[in-house]
């Protein structure tokens, strides 16, 4: 693999076992057959840039209409579950979750999982369904798990991101859409030889 794919990789995730937890993030996304393979949601934390590039490339690779975006306030609400129904990725980007119910935070991680969960349908008997969407969260803090979010730390994979480039470019995003191809071998550990 080569192209600003790789290099905004080795800026933003130097350590090459990220990379390889980023790439495994993207297969599961990505590749249906390889959903169930990592029961995780992944955490692109901290004050680095990349990682909105990263979400947005991920985005478009699924499709929006296959993209949820849940909040942590919106998964309490039982009708608002309902949007991750046959959804590939969610992505919340708002800070981490702060005084959570202990009955959200056991929804939470069954959904990031990929367990069934209940929804609500207005009018309607309790739904339930598998949640095939994983979990993105993207913040510009770091990610610190206190005693009561043990158990959800324990569903997450945390990438901190903390490169800082001398000068952003304003045509990444489109420059790495151009890249697809790559980017999709690349999550599947192919090659673009092999392609």
């Amino acid at each position: 693999m080569s192209g600003r794919w790789e290099t905004l990789l080795n800026q933003m995730l130097p350590a090459p076992e990220h990379q390889e937890e980023l790439r495994r993030f993207f297969r599961a996304c990505l590749w249906p057959e390889h959903n169930r393979s990592y029961p995780y949601g992944l955490v692109l934390c901290g004050p680095g840039l990349g990682k909105s590039t990263t979400a947005l490339l991920l985005e478009r690779l699924t499709g929006r209409e296959r993209t949820s975006y849940l909040s942590f306030s919106d998964i309490q609400r039982p009708f608002k579950r309902l949007d991750l129904m046959g959804k590939l990725l969610n992505f919340c980007g708002e800070p981490e979750p702060r005084g959570m119910k202990p009955e959200v935070l056991a929804f939470l991680k069954a959904a990031i999982a990929g367990e069934r969960i209940s929804a609500e349908k207005k009018y309607s008997p309790l739904y339930s369904f598998p949640v095939t969407a994983k979990f993105l969260f993207v913040w510009n803090t770091d990610f610190t798990a206190n005693e009561k979010y043990v158990g959800l730390a324990n569903r997450l994979r945390v990438l901190p991101v903390t490169f800082r480039p001398s000068k952003p470019d304003p045509r990444l995003n489109d420059k790495l859409w151009m890249e697809k191809e790559e980017v999709l071998a690349w999550s599947l550990g192919h090659s673009e030889a092999a392609i």
